[in-house]
């Protein structure tokens, strides 16, 4: 699939969502939060959110003293809902690309993904890994959070069946193909954190790359 392609999809998808995203996420609403715990307060970061949606995560990050915050997503619908919930100056949301970063290499030093990379079709997935390697610092990581598939195989195909019910094409893909694993092996990288939520279906990833 070319990018233009699934560029109108991401466009279609989202706005049939976005007006209820905030309503249906309730069951990922503990994960960003953990998410947000793993930020200091003690220092002023640069933190990238990308496939930000309605900003939840970032929103989060925002509560935090002195960082800056900035989240990007494709969809204009949902970044029309995370305007409308932003009330903190340290917090901007844009219109962007997850593969086509508008910063410079070694920009920022948290680079954050959730619930995002399932919504992308392969090659897109790891040229949107790629540019979150190419702006975080040296001194800085990425946070992933998505989907997993737990080992147990009654747990797989009944994590599947449910999730399959409202996500969009490209999540069987990334469930099945064990992403994971594919993209910390991508690109030369440490493992600080790794944490399963809800019986290992949601897991979170927080990586140093090797830069």
């Amino acid at each position: 699939m070319d990018k233009e392609e699934f560029i109108q999809k991401n466009k279609v998808f989202f706005e049939k969502w976005a007006k209820v995203y905030n309503f249906i996420e309730i069951a990922i609403k503990g994960v960003r939060k953990y998410i947000s715990n793993l930020i200091p307060n003690s220092s002023s970061l640069e933190i990238l959110d990308l496939c930000t949606g309605t900003g939840s995560l970032a929103l989060k990050f925002a509560t935090k003293n002195g960082h800056n915050i900035t989240g990007i997503d494709l969809s204009e619908a949902m970044l029309i809902q995370a305007h409308k919930r932003n009330k903190f100056s340290n917090l901007r949301f844009m219109k962007g690309d997850a593969t086509n970063l508008p910063f410079d290499d070694s920009n920022k030093d948290i680079c954050s993904i959730s619930f995002g990379l399932h919504d992308m079709p392969q090659e897109i997935r790891l040229e949107a890994f790629n540019e979150m390697v190419r702006v975080v610092k040296p001194t800085g990581y990425l946070i992933i959070a998505d989907y997993n598939r737990p080992k147990n195989s009654l747990l797989q195909n009944l994590y599947f069946k449910l999730t399959a019910v409202y996500e969009s094409e490209f999540y069987p893909s990334w469930y099945w193909g064990n992403y994971f694993t594919q993209l910390i092996k991508f690109h030369p990288c440490s493992l600080i954190h790794n944490k399963t939520f809800l019986g290992a279906y949601m897991r979170i990833l927080v990586i140093k790359p090797k830069k």
